[in-house]
């Protein structure tokens, strides 16, 4: 699979993603964001984990591995500077418009934008 790849299944996308240079992560681990189309090793349990590592990740390596998303990928406009990771709803005042949103949010974005430029995130509906 090649990077930032997004193969739309019918339950959910599996999306090829860098995995952090100096972590181990093992397959079937739950990943978190930690860059641009990027993952790491969940290690905070009041995280919310953003997804299942499909393959293993040995650190040293410089690789990308499948992950399994909760959701679909959407891309959406940034309402305001959103960064990878940060969870996400739409905006209730701009229509159209998505902005970051820890109190109610409805996915995590996958990369980072600024405001007016389009962005890829993760819709989960409701995460709390």
């Amino acid at each position: 699979m090649s990077k930032n790849t997004v193969e739309r299944t019918e339950g959910s996308h599996v999306v090829s993603m860098k995995a952090k240079f100096d972590v181990d992560i093992p397959k079937g681990s739950a990943v978190v964001i930690s860059n641009d189309y990027e993952v790491t090793a969940y290690d905070t349990q009041t995280d919310f984990a953003q997804g299942v590592a499909l393959e293993a990740h040995v650190s040293g390596v410089y690789d990308c591995i499948p992950v399994l998303l909760p959701g679909p990928v959407l891309r959406v406009l940034a309402g305001i500077a959103i960064t990878y990771g940060n969870t996400v709803s739409g905006n209730a005042a701009v229509a159209g418009e998505w902005i970051v949103d820890a109190d109610d949010p409805a996915g995590f974005a996958l990369e980072s934008a600024d405001d007016g430029d389009e962005v890829d995130i993760c819709f989960v509906g409701e995460q709390y």
